[in-house]
């Protein structure tokens, strides 16, 4: 919805103060899913090719938290993302009327 939108609406959106804390909300954590994301692969590239010495207790429980982590973040990204692309319809309307 939001990518579909004219550029100057976007841009009209993004100077509102809803705007603004949705955009940003939606990028911090589109940023920690990211992160998230690449460190759990990094450590188990790192684990696989015996780079690291871990104790498989200890990978595994590194995985224990670090995917829920992932899944919470990406969940409350994609929320955010529905949160902003919502917002931008009811702007729509709003500058219409």
């Amino acid at each position: 919805m939001y990518e579909f939108t004219k550029k100057e609406i976007r841009r009209q959106f993004k100077e509102t103060e809803y705007g603004k804390k949705t955009n940003r909300w939606l990028y911090i954590t589109a940023v920690i899913a990211l992160v998230v994301l690449i460190f759990g692969e990094a450590l188990s590239i790192l684990y696989v090719t015996n780079t690291i010495k871990l104790d498989e207790n200890t990978f595994l429980t590194c995985l224990s938290i670090i995917i829920p982590a992932f899944f919470l973040s990406a969940i409350t990204a994609c929320y955010f993302d529905g949160k902003r692309d919502g917002a931008i319809e009811q702007f729509k309307r709003d500058l219409k009327k």
